[in-house]
């Protein structure tokens, strides 16, 4: 393929999908990721699109996209906090975890010191290497980092995924307007589905900056777990749409408490 037929091919696919991976348009471009980031580089110079670490996004992208770990850590900390410790009430001795990807479930990580016989299985570096130093069994999926975020994203199918597990603990990037969780990475959406249908119980962790908003790869419905924790506040409208459509709120807000629609 022609280097400018292939830098329009990727300008169409950042224009369509919003967000596009170095890895997923070498794969699809089948070149390698070295001559992909040439690409992205001039493009970008170019202003046809935002190159992104780790891949490029679109200029006029109406999406959240993929945001570093670092950053990521200090966004609504306390919201974080309290929305850990609710899931950690929900932890038994002898349990097995799943622990997702993300700063809000790596709160839930730091709190499992005290509890005892723990199996946990997560795709986390970070909440991998601090479970190390903790009295569990640690199971780590294996397969391609993404670098922004330290946790694996592909090679992880239904066949390495041979566990079952009392709860999960999932995350998500953002949540529309109609309930639907999102994420900019589609090896991340598969995953997390994955996730929950193994699991004999699946809590959604999400504060409130995630309401309302749209990434590019559709995960599931709310009303798809067991409960999401979270310190959002929901207007009257807003819990009899949750409501009918059979979403389980655990509130962490001050002024709510767990409610069950």
């Amino acid at each position: 393929m022609l280097a400018d037929v292939r830098q329009r091919r990727i300008v169409e696919l950042v224009e369509r999908f919003g967000w596009v991976e170095v890895g997923e348009l070498a794969s699809s471009l089948d070149v390698s990721q070295v001559t992909v980031r040439r690409d992205l580089d001039l493009l970008d110079k170019l202003n046809l699109l935002e190159r992104r670490r780790g891949g490029a996004v679109s200029v006029n992208a109406p999406f959240e996209v993929e945001s570093t770990y670092q950053d990521k850590s200090q966004e609504n900390l306390e919201a974080k906090q309290r929305i850990a410790k609710r899931a950690v009430s929900l932890i038994s001795p002898g349990m097995s975890l799943f622990l997702d990807a993300g700063t809000t479930v790596f709160e839930v990580a730091k709190r499992l010191e005290k509890i005892r016989n723990l199996t946990v299985i997560t795709n986390d570096l970070k909440t991998a290497l601090h479970l190390c130093s903790l009295p569990v069994t640690l199971y780590f999926l294996g397969g391609l980092v993404q670098p922004e975020t330290g946790s694996v994203i592909a090679n992880v199918g239904d066949g390495a995924f041979d566990f079952s597990v009392d709860i999960s603990f999932i995350g998500a990037r953002t949540i529309d307007d109609d309930y639907e969780t999102f994420t900019p990475t589609s090896f991340k959406a598969g995953l997390k589905r994955l996730v929950r249908k193994k699991a004999r119980h699946s809590y959604l962790l999400v504060d409130h900056s995630k309401f309302h908003k749209r990434a590019i790869f559709r995960v599931d419905p709310l009303s798809a777990y067991s409960g999401v924790i979270t310190d959002k506040t929901f207007s009257s409208a807003e819990r009899s749409e949750l409501k009918a459509k059979g979403v389980h709120i655990i509130s962490v807000a001050e002024e709510e408490g767990t409610w069950r629609d």
